[in-house]
Order: C-alpha cells, then structure tokens, then sequence
C-alpha cells in the first residue's frame, strides 16, 4: 500500500526531483538547481528589482499561489540583492539538508510541542529582522489549490 500512497502523494516523484537536482554540478544554490531539474523559468522587470532595499531590515510578505516554486523562485532571485535572506518555511521540510540554510522552520499543525517550536521560530525571525536580514513570510500558512470545479487556482478559506 505504501507505494500508491507515495504516488498519490507525488513523494516518489519529489523524491526523484529531489535526487536529480542534488546530482547536478551547476554550481548554482538548491533553490536555482531545483527550478532547473523542473524546467522552470522566471523573469522580473528591473522595476520590481529596484524596489527591493538593499541593506537593512526587511520582511517580505508574499501570498503562496505556486507552492514551493514561490519560495524556490525568491531563494533563487533575491541572494543576488540580499545575500541574508531567509524564509519562514514548514518544518516539515526541515528534512531537506541544502534548505536549512535558508530556512527558519515553523510548525503549522498545532500540536503541543508546536507552540514550543514556534516561538523559538519567531525569536529566530524576529532576531534575525533585528540583525537587519530580510525575511520572507507566506502569511496564509498553506498553498493554493488546484480548484477542479472551476478550474483555476484558489486560496485556501
């Protein structure tokens, strides 16, 4: 049963993405390797690249349409203009080794030791925002999902 779980899930297919982007020697960060194992490309005009402060302080709110490509697609951009950026990121992908890096994780599953585990996230965040790093946060906490009635993107409720 295990292993129609996995494909339901796509776990067999993260966990082939996930191999073929550690087995390349582009030389680039996780997030550039793994945008190229999935073919994926993104652009963005100078002026949305100018508005992004330099120095100091910063937290970037963004909202989660794509999932991890979101995140995937700002660690690559941004080490560019900000080299101390981090993403608030589910600690269930704590797991990946080349994220940690990047990543301060906090656990959205409300459980008891969450409540632990999230504050010390939040010091982390807030301590790093102190520091003058830039912070990226997905306020909503999940991503969108493919709506199959109407056929678009939605956000959760």
């Amino acid at each position: 049963m295990e292993p129609a779980i996995e494909r339901l899930l796509a776990l067999d297919r993260l966990r082939q993405t996930l191999e073929t982007m550690r087995g390349m020697a582009d030389g680039g960060n996780a997030a550039s390797r793994l945008l190229n194992a999935l073919g994926i490309t993104w652009e963005a005009g100078p002026e949305e690249i100018e508005r992004i402060p330099r120095s100091g302080p910063l937290l970037m709110v963004a909202n989660h349409p794509f999932g991890l490509l979101d995140a995937a697609i700002l660690a690559n951009a941004l080490p560019a203009l900000r080299p101390d950026v981090r993403i608030l990121a589910n600690s269930l992908l704590s797991g990946v080794e080349e994220l940690r890096p990047w990543c301060i994780f906090v656990n959205p599953f409300g459980a008891k030791h969450a409540v632990e585990e999230n504050v010390h996230a939040l010091r982390e965040a807030s301590a790093w925002l102190r520091s003058g790093g830039a912070l990226v946060v997905f306020p909503a906490g999940e991503v969108a999902h493919f709506d199959w009635r109407t056929g678009t993107l939605a956000d959760p409720n």
